[in-house]
């Protein structure tokens, strides 16, 4: 299947559209569109729209991203449970620095 850089319109993935996709076409489709919110995410994070990033990481279900995400946002209970569902070492002991240097930065502030 050809890609363009061109953004897909609702109308080229309807149910209704004149023209009919295979359901392997409608599963690459969807395939390309997860991949594409992944990198909206990633972009969104690195710009520190955090809020943006948490529906986008949580939408596409990549909860190591979305714990890290949520340290930043100070929604730390959320970032525990999506710690745990990434089920990785590394995103845990990311979530527990992050975690240690606002602890810091929190005590040193009063």
């Amino acid at each position: 299947m050809h890609r363009t850089t061109e953004p897909i319109s609702v109308v080229d993935i309807s149910p209704t559209a004149p023209k009919k996709l295979s359901e392997t076409d409608l599963n690459e489709e969807y395939v390309w569109f997860m991949c594409v919110q992944w990198q909206v995410a990633d972009r969104c994070f690195d710009n520190k729209m955090y809020d943006a990033a948490k529906l986008l990481y949580n939408n596409v279900s990549n909860f190591a991203r979305l714990a890290i995400t949520l340290v930043h946002l100070g929604e730390y209970q959320g970032a525990v449970d999506s710690a745990r569902k990434a089920n990785s070492t590394k995103t845990w002991k990311e979530v527990q620095y992050l975690l240690t240097v606002m602890l810091f930065l929190w005590v040193h502030e009063a």
